[in-house]
């Protein structure tokens, strides 16, 4: 006699069911590449090419290889910036979205205005936490996203990701 528990029948054969509920647990790095001496990786730079613009610096498909409704998404986002001169003003935000859909804000615009060279000050901002799990945020797979202004004439601001970065997706696979 089969029950809800059985896994197996009389002759040992796995029971083959759909579970109406799959919860998986999925991290992804968002930047991985070469092993390096000091443990840090880099994605690639990204340098503006327009004055007063936003321009995509890095993107990322998170694909768990099935479609789920997210529960929670925890984000650490590390990036740095430097400038072609000291002294550049810019500005930067993350984003994301269900993958191909509408990006939505995951912070307010930020701005920096004392954005240096590499050599002499390169900055580094992070944003972490758990993200607002809603509408054009509400599914996997999902796109992050890094957006970046240069705001200062003649002058180019270059900003790439830190491999500490990671976002942590819980969701309902859809099975």
């Amino acid at each position: 006699m089969q029950t809800d528990k059985t896994l197996f029948d009389e002759q040992g054969r796995p029971v083959q069911r759909i579970l109406d509920l799959k919860v998986q647990d999925l991290e992804d790095r968002l930047v991985s590449g070469d092993l390096t001496d000091d443990g840090v990786q880099w994605s690639d730079a990204h340098t503006t090419e327009s004055v007063g613009q936003l321009e995509e610096a890095f993107t990322k498909t998170i694909d768990p290889g099935v479609d789920g409704d997210l529960l929670w998404l925890e984000l650490g986002l590390t990036m740095q910036l430097h400038a072609s001169a000291d002294n550049t003003a810019g500005k930067w935000k993350w984003q994301a979205r269900n993958k191909d859909g509408t990006w939505t804000d995951l912070h307010s615009l930020v701005t920096e205005s004392d954005i240096d060279t590499e050599g002499t000050g390169a900055i580094q901002r992070t944003r972490q936490g758990f993200a607002n799990v809603s509408g054009n945020l509400s599914a996997v797979p999902f796109q992050l996203r890094l957006m970046v202004q240069c705001d200062t004439a003649d002058r180019t601001v270059t900003a790439k990701v830190k491999s500490s970065s990671y976002a942590r997706a819980v969701y309902k696979a859809a099975y």
